[in-house]
C-alpha cells in the first residue's frame, strides 16, 4: 500500500491519499479499532465515506 503527502498551496500538510482499493472495504471498522479516533460517522450520500475526530479535530475520508 503506497501514501502520498497532500499540502495545501503554501506547503503546509493537508492530509495524505491511500492508493488502496481494499481499505473501503474495512475502513470505518478500522478507524473505530484505532485508540486516537473517536466519533466515527458513516456518509453515505457524498463523497465523503466517513467523518471522525483524530486528536480533537474533525476529519474526512474522501472517496471520489
Amino acid at each position: 500500500m503506497k501514501t502520498y503527502p497532500l499540502r495545501r498551496e503554501e506547503g503546509s500538510f493537508r492530509g495524505f491519499e491511500i492508493a488502496s482499493a481494499w481499505l473501503t472495504l474495512g475502513l470505518v471498522q478500522l478507524l473505530r479499532a484505532t485508540p486516537t479516533v473517536a466519533d466515527v460517522r458513516r456518509q453515505w450520500f457524498n463523497d465523503d465515506s466517513a467523518a471522525f475526530e483524530f486528536h480533537g479535530k474533525r476529519a474526512v475520508v474522501n472517496e471520489p
